[in-house]
Order: C-alpha cells, then sequence, then structure tokens
C-alpha cells in the first residue's frame, strides 16, 4: 500500500510540476505580449505628443512664410524697388523671431536681407560684387524645384548657430522671380 501511495504521490508531484511549468509559460508569454503592447503604446503616444508640439511650433512660422510669399506674388512691384523690398523686408522681418528674413532675385542671384545681429535688425545685400549667387545655393535650388514650402537639412551657420530654412518659390505671371526664405536659429 505505501508503493502504490508513494506512486500516486509521484505522479501528484509530476503533475504540479508540470502544470506549474505550463502555467508559468504562459503566463511569461502574456505578460512579454503586455508589455510590448504597453511600450508601443507609449511610442505612439509619444509619438503623437511630439507631433502636435511640432505642428504648433512651425505653424505660426509656415503661415508667415506662406503669408509673406503671397503678399511679394500679389504686389511683384516691390521686386523692381530695391529701397521698397528693403523696407517690406525689415518691417516684416521686426514682427518674426526669425534670424534672417531674405529674397534670392532669380534674375541675377542677388538676396536681400533683413538679417537679425544681436537684438537689432540690420539690412544686406548679397550679390556678386560679394561674389554670392543664390541660384546655386541648396536652398534656393531646392525651392525652385518643388511646389509650396520647402525644409532645408538643419545646418551650421557661418556664426556657428544650427540653422534650419524654410523657403518657397515665388511666381509671377507664370513665371518664377525669386525664392522667399527665412532662417531660424
Amino acid at each position: 500500500m505505501k508503493k502504490a501511495a508513494n506512486k500516486i504521490a509521484l505522479i501528484i508531484v509530476v503533475l504540479l510540476v508540470v502544470s506549474l511549468g505550463v502555467f508559468s509559460t504562459v503566463n511569461y508569454t502574456n505578460t512579454k505580449e503586455r508589455i510590448y503592447d504597453l511600450a508601443k503604446e507609449s511610442k505612439t503616444s509619444s509619438s503623437k505628443v511630439l507631433q502636435f508640439y511640432m505642428n504648433a511650433f512651425f505653424e505660426d512660422k509656415l503661415a508667415a512664410v506662406q503669408n509673406f510669399a503671397s503678399y511679394i506674388e500679389a504686389h511683384p512691384q516691390i521686386l523692381d524697388d530695391k529701397e521698397a523690398l528693403e523696407k517690406v523686408l525689415m518691417n516684416a522681418a521686426q514682427v518674426t523671431d526669425f534670424s534672417e528674413f531674405y529674397f534670392g532675385y532669380a534674375a541675377d542671384g542677388a538676396v536681400y536681407n533683413a538679417v537679425l545681429d544681436g537684438k537689432e535688425r540690420k539690412f544686406m545685400v548679397f550679390d556678386q560684387r560679394k561674389n554670392y549667387d543664390a541660384r546655386v545655393k541648396g536652398w534656393y535650388k531646392d525651392a525652385i524645384a518643388k511646389e509650396g514650402i520647402i525644409f532645408s537639412a538643419p545646418y551650421t551657420s557661418s556664426a556657428g548657430g544650427l540653422n534650419l530654412t524654410i523657403a518657397k518659390k515665388i511666381v509671377v505671371d507664370g513665371k518664377v522671380v525669386g525664392v522667399f526664405g527665412v532662417d531660424m536659429a
């Protein structure tokens, strides 16, 4: 009778060990899948939050570029009067936080630029006399090649800061007359 009781006890112990092993494996698999799902949900939530903040950050900047480009397209005579262009660029640049606010001409590659220098704006002209031609620059070429607003890859400026260019080609009477752009530092 002892032998039968020992065999039954052994069978019960083996069944308990096997069932505990199966239970542990199932529990481990379920826990692993749940942790993976939570991590995936967290990543998705973080991405949505980041997208919300990026949209909020860039929305007013994109609107400023689009509005100024539309203004130039609606008033192309400004482009023929360099003093008027300087005034318009300087006035518009005063109400933005862009480090540079500029227009590059398609005809000669000259750039008229309202540059933030410290806390005040300076107006600068970059042209062939300064060995500058906007038409060979990446921001200019990208804007000419694409419709709508373009973003440059981040780059290090001559002052050593990290910049990003936002630009849009300007079309008057079906002809590209140049590119309007801004730099964000």
